[in-house]
């Protein structure tokens, strides 16, 4: 989940409006407007997938003949990727991805670059599809997918479902396996979005509030064992994380004898890091290739595998 300011003051926003109505004072005489953005990256105005992905030309080298896939955050969109794809790329992968839940009835799609906000049901079976398409072009027999924030727990809803069989390796990044409290402000406003749903879902997307904590698909998810035989798992997550929270959320529990390496950014990197930002900086990038290469049973990081 990411757009950290945009989403903390919708949801004030959000709990402001639901407190109105809950209190019987009537609907608000005026839509909710989002507030204004925060200085933004580079990343242009609207974006299209950057041609580093999705090049049916790529030849993988033979030691990375698995396809990347990226699947993005909450707010965001695959242009969080570029600089790590670049760097991928150099390395002998080929990249893909989708600009995924774009379709849904809320006010953060008018938000450039603002993409992932559709139900999360919905993302995962198009993410599927995506998947299904990539291994009919390239002629893989699996792809290793590489999952932001929500994104991340994209990556565990689909290697629990139509994944299965179909994926060598898995590296989240601040995923919200187990759902988030966003520090706090889910358990002050759960009750009123949950008798306001349609009203929060056209202010904050479906999708953030299918990753509250106390959702109802975060309940069937968790129903669902974090990991499968098969696959090498790399869960990279930050104890000051102020989205995905608390930050245990972010770690898999190896079941039925899985790969997982459950990685503390700041401990082996050496300084602390914000959620929001983490697919663009370099350790973050490092330590992404270093889950889709490390060893099999090669579940210790190094400061070294920070950089280059």
């Amino acid at each position: 989940m990411e757009g950290v300011t945009i989403l903390r003051n919708s949801l004030r926003a959000l709990a402001t409006v639901l407190a109105a109505v809950i209190a019987g004072t009537g609907t608000a005489t005026a839509a909710p407007v989002l507030p204004a953005l925060p200085a933004q990256s580079s990343l242009p105005s609207h974006p299209a997938i950057n041609p580093v992905f999705n090049d049916p030309s790529c030849i993988p080298s033979p030691a990375h003949p698995n396809p990347v896939v990226y699947f993005h955050g909450t707010g965001t969109d695959s242009n969080d990727f570029v600089d790590g794809a670049h760097f991928l790329r150099s390395q002998g992968f080929c990249l893909w991805t989708h600009h995924y839940g774009t379709g849904s009835d809320t006010l953060r799609n008018l938000v450039p670059g603002h993409r992932g906000l559709g139900p999360i049901d919905q993302s995962v079976e198009e993410l599927a599809d995506v998947v299904d398409g990539v291994l009919a072009t390239t002629g893989a027999q699996k792809v290793d997918v590489v999952g932001y924030s929500q994104g991340g727990m994209l990556t565990k809803a689909y290697t629990q479902g139509r994944g299965a069989g179909k994926v060598g390796r898995a590296v989240s990044i601040a995923a919200t396996f187990r759902g988030t409290t966003i520090d706090g402000v889910v358990p002050v406003i759960g009750s009123a979005v949950n008798a306001n749903r349609a009203s929060s879902e056209h202010l904050v997307g479906a999708s953030t509030l299918d990753q509250f904590a106390d959702s109802d698909f975060i309940g069937r998810i968790s129903a669902l064992p974090d990991t499968t035989a098969g696959i090498i798992y790399t869960a990279l997550y930050t104890p000051s994380d102020t989205v995905a929270t608390p930050y245990q959320t972010s770690m898999l529990e190896a079941v039925d004898g899985a790969d997982v390496a459950n990685i503390n950014i700041e401990a082996v990197c050496g300084r602390g890091f914000a959620h929001q930002g983490l697919p663009r900086t370099t350790e973050v990038i490092h330590l992404v290739h270093w889950g889709l290469t490390r060893a099999p049973g090669q579940t210790t990081a190094t400061p070294e595998n920070c950089r280059a």
